[in-house]
Parts: structure tokens; C-alpha cells; sequence
């Protein structure tokens, strides 16, 4: 339970950071602000962003023989 509390907190204090293609969505970003009271944020490249991500964690489980 004080693991999830510190995730918590942690999303709290640095915000949501929105990625993929829904990032896009017109007034989404300060929606979620409004509703949540967290800071909101969209990735640098949203729609690229996760396919980038997968395939730095591809790359790491071939150089780690799994």
C-alpha cells in the first residue's frame, strides 16, 4: 500500500504525461487538469512517442539474451 501512495505522490507533483494519438484530442490536455488538479502535459512527439519506447524495449531484451 505505500508503494501505490508513493506512486501517487509522485504523479501528483511531476503530472500526466499524454502520449499516442488521443493526446491530440482538442481540449483533452486541460480537461484532465481541470478534473484531476494534477499538471498534464503532452510528450514532445505523442504520436510517435510509444512505437519509440517499444522498440528501445525490443532492442534491450535482444542485448539481454531473452
Amino acid at each position: 500500500m505505500l508503494a501505490i501512495r508513493a506512486e501517487q505522490e509522485k504523479t501528483i507533483e511531476r503530472g500526466i504525461v499524454l502520449s499516442g494519438g488521443g493526446a491530440l484530442i482538442k481540449g483533452l490536455k486541460n480537461h484532465l487538469s481541470d478534473e484531476t488538479g494534477v499538471p498534464v502535459i503532452v510528450a514532445q512527439d505523442p504520436l510517435h512517442c510509444v512505437v519509440n519506447g517499444c522498440g528501445i524495449y525490443l532492442g534491450l531484451i535482444k542485448t539481454m539474451g531473452h
